[in-house]
């Protein structure tokens, strides 16, 4: 494409404003009306559009049609940017087998093609971009840092900032997945001033949500509401309803850890509603995800259940890859929560299934956290010694994501406790403090105030078990300052239980009282895993 126009196109998507584009458009196509080839790239430009806009199967079905005739053509540039951005379409469905396959379809033509010049150059910022998000969904985050970091480098020589922002956002994606939240954030506060710069509103509504979710995650959420509710304002503003519904999600997530149950319930349908709006299949399976997340820490498992077959309904008629994977997750935990064995043992061959197909490290460790999960409900002594060390073995492993090595090690202490008799009390109430502390160095490490502030009650809790009053008040006192300071719905709890330390006199009925408190809060931190 010559630079008279496509110097305009690029403007309007550094600026993310699209207002122009279809009159630009349409007066190229008559420019072009007898040059196939342009007509083709002209096309392609709306598909990028539509992918940016969240039409991902509009996008994918114009690329089918334009990668046909571009063939014909034989011109191998062309066909590679028809590959980029059906690529990029492909990761959003969750169609990763066929995404793959395109991968190597780009790399097998670089290979017969001349790799000089800027334009080359940017093919492969682009193509590195995607491999790394593709290692990402995989959860091989080594493997996609490696190819982020390579198409960081590339954009940068290029100095295409528009790139270069995106990017960064993707690697401040996978520093945030692996618990290093302190790291993802000064990358993620990059990416903001450059989106500034280009005034690319989009862009910028798109990672202030990301801080948003980062400050959420570090326990940062009176900052993290700010962040959403100015990404929703500037949402509104641009009439960009996919992005006020991302908002609208994020902030109920918040909600959600706080406690704040009912404000996340009516912004998780706010953000339904858009996407039912703009019929975005992809969001909308995601909504229904959440809500089944919602409805699992209420303990209404039956409703879970519900909103997680919803969602998974909805993905699959996008995909059968493992694009529903979570809510996959999450209804097989809360089908296990709601005693349903006949029906979890159908999702659990349904998602050993996925690994068999995919075999990435992700489906991977969930696919043995919900057998352990399963096992521990439903197995004999021997079957739930077998959970208990699936659950040591994914907390002690540093590649499982952070939330889930923390549902991990709270059912390892749940199946020990359980297992707590008066002759090995002091052994099990020893290695729950070994494990507790380990986990509050771990929260305090990523910066997840909540995990925290739950894992001290639980430590007080173990102390007024061995005896120890003054330390169990001291743990109820840290406890205590983080929810205040970060307004957690936590203060009620915890006043309670400094109440029932001053008021008890030790004997056999309160020990009894304090194990089931301390069984009631494990319980707990495991149903809300967000």
């Amino acid at each position: 494409m010559s630079n008279n126009y496509q110097d305009e196109i690029q403007e309007l998507f550094n600026k993310g404003d699209f207002q122009d584009l279809d009159k630009i458009l349409d007066k190229l196509k008559n420019k072009f009306k007898d040059d196939i080839e342009k007509l083709i790239e002209l096309r392609l430009i709306k598909s990028r559009y539509n992918v940016l806009i969240g039409n991902y199967q509009e996008a994918l079905d114009e690329i089918e049609l334009i990668l046909n005739k571009a063939k014909h053509l034989q011109n191998d540039i062309i066909i590679i940017d028809i590959y980029l951005v059906r690529c990029e379409t492909l990761h959003f469905l969750g169609k990763y087998d066929i995404f793959i396959k395109d991968i190597n379809q780009i790399e097998s033509i670089i290979k017969e093609i001349p790799q000089v010049g800027q334009y080359f150059m940017k093919q492969s910022a682009k193509l590195k971009q995607l491999k790394g998000r593709y290692h990402t969904t995989q959860g091989e985050y080594n493997k996609a840092l490696e190819h982020l970091f390579q198409s960081k480098e590339l954009y940068n020589k290029l100095n295409l900032k528009l790139g270069l922002a995106s990017t960064l956002n993707l690697i401040a994606g996978i520093y945030w997945r692996k618990g290093d939240k302190k790291k993802s954030t000064e990358i993620l506060e990059l990416a903001v001033d450059i989106f500034k710069q280009l005034g690319n509103k989009k862009m910028l509504s798109v990672v202030l949500n990301n801080l948003g979710v980062l400050k959420n995650m570090a326990g940062n959420y009176d900052f993290a509401i700010q962040n959403f509710k100015l990404a929703l304002n500037i949402s509104i503003k641009n009439d960009d309803i996919q992005n006020q519904a991302n908002s609208l999600l994020n902030l109920g997530n918040t909600y959600l850890i706080i406690g704040e149950l009912d404000l996340a319930q009516k912004n998780f349908l706010e953000s339904l509603d858009l996407n039912e709006k703009i019929k975005n299949t992809h969001n909308i399976a995601g909504c229904y995800s959440n809500l089944g997340h919602l409805a699992s820490a209420r303990g209404n498992f039956k409703e879970a259940s519900e909103f997680f077959k919803k969602s998974i309904k909805f993905f699959k008629t996008i995909s059968l890859g493992p694009i529903y994977l979570n809510p996959l997750v999450g209804l097989i935990i809360a089908l296990i929560d709601f005693n349903l064995k006949s029906d979890v043992e159908g999702y659990r061959r349904e998602l050993e299934k996925l690994y068999q197909q995919h075999r990435t490290f992700k489906i991977q460790f969930l696919n043995e956290i919900t057998k352990a999960y399963f096992l521990k409900n439903y197995g004999n002594k021997e079957e739930r010694f077998k959970a208990k060390q699936i659950f040591i073995d994914l907390y002690e492993d540093s590649h499982v994501e952070f939330d889930w090595r923390i549902f991990s090690v709270l059912n390892y202490s749940d199946i020990i406790l359980e297992q707590l008799t008066d002759s090995n009390r002091n052994i099990v109430l020893i290695e729950m403090r070994k494990l507790m502390l380990h986990v509050s160095k771990l929260a305090k490490s990523s910066v997840s105030f909540r995990i925290l502030a739950q894992t001290y009650i639980i430590l007080a809790q173990i102390e007024i078990l061995e005896n120890h009053q003054n330390q169990a008040r001291e743990y109820l006192i840290k406890a205590e300052s983080i929810s205040k300071n970060k307004n957690l719905n936590l203060l009620e709890k915890i006043l309670y239980y400094k109440m029932k330390i001053d008021s008890s006199k030790r004997s056999s009925e309160t020990d009894d009282s304090f194990l089931k408190d301390l069984k009631k809060e494990l319980t707990e931190m495991i149903l809300i895993r967000s």
